[in-house]
């Protein structure tokens, strides 16, 4: 999968995991189940830092199934395979009451004792719940986002106190 786009005016809520059919429609990975009252609302999206219109979109029981402006075949559509779905940021205020791991992004994080273990740099989707992806010069340390481990956060100082993981 490719880096994020240049701008941080984007939001990823999952990946193009396949094609469906012949006329270029395409299998959408939710990265959150959470995501799917959002789906509706989204207009255009941004996929390979291409901007497409969404000219209609479908829950399935494994994420949803979209038809994109100027996709027609499958072709096309096989081309976009793995990569980000990207949508405005401005999205996620119909989302007010839920907390967004994501917004964790290049945070600094330390243990209680004040170690510093790294920045966290990207989020693992586990289903149950996610994970942390905190690296210090190319190592990485994985902190599971639950209560027992996310001690306390500031957005102000963007700094994130954990427990420290036994296996670090």
């Amino acid at each position: 999968m490719e880096s994020s786009p240049l701008s941080s005016d984007f939001f990823p809520l999952g990946y193009i995991n396949n094609t469906h059919g012949l006329k270029g429609e395409v299998k959408l990975h939710l990265y959150k189940k959470t995501y799917e009252t959002l789906l509706s609302s989204v207009k255009k999206c941004l996929l390979d830092n291409h901007s497409y219109a969404i000219e209609k979109s479908r829950l399935t029981p494994k994420g949803a199934i979209l038809k994109l402006q100027g996709i027609n075949i499958i072709e096309a559509a096989l081309v976009l395979k793995t990569s980000i779905f990207y949508v405005d940021k401005s999205i996620l205020n119909l989302l007010p009451t839920v907390f967004l791991s994501e917004s964790w992004i290049g945070h600094s994080v330390y243990t209680e004792a004040k170690v510093y273990l790294g920045i966290v740099e990207d989020i693992i989707y586990t289903g149950c719940n996610d994970v942390l992806v905190v690296v210090d010069n190319k190592i990485e340390t994985l902190i599971p986002v639950i209560e027992s481990y996310i001690l306390e956060t500031s957005s102000q100082e963007k700094t994130i106190i954990v427990q420290q993981p036994e296996y670090a």
